[in-house]
């Protein structure tokens, strides 16, 4: 189990500032869903959060017959603050 603080999402929850929730899903086999697990960590939820604007970013895995699902939820700012993570497009993956 990996353990990342709640601390910056909660203080923006109790101000008065909105922000943005993003939701991506991959998909794996349950073979590979592990090292995809790892890769997420090691280069995704990095980059969301070391971007201005984030608040928050986790990850979510489910395995179910013969594929692995992957969400990655984040929390943002702005809608700027996403462009600056995601790309004009924020539906593309990074």
């Amino acid at each position: 189990m990996r353990k990342h603080g709640l601390a910056p999402l909660l203080k923006k929850l109790n101000g008065d500032e909105p922000m943005i929730a993003r939701i991506w899903h991959g998909r794996t086999r349950p073979s590979d869903a592990e090292a995809y697990l790892d890769y997420l960590f090691k280069t995704g939820i990095p980059g969301y959060r070391a971007t201005k604007g984030n608040v928050g970013a986790w990850v979510l895995r489910r395995v179910e017959g013969d594929e692995a699902h992957f969400i990655t939820l984040s929390f943002w700012e702005s809608q700027d603050a996403i462009a600056a993570f995601a790309g004009t497009d924020a539906s593309v993956a990074r």
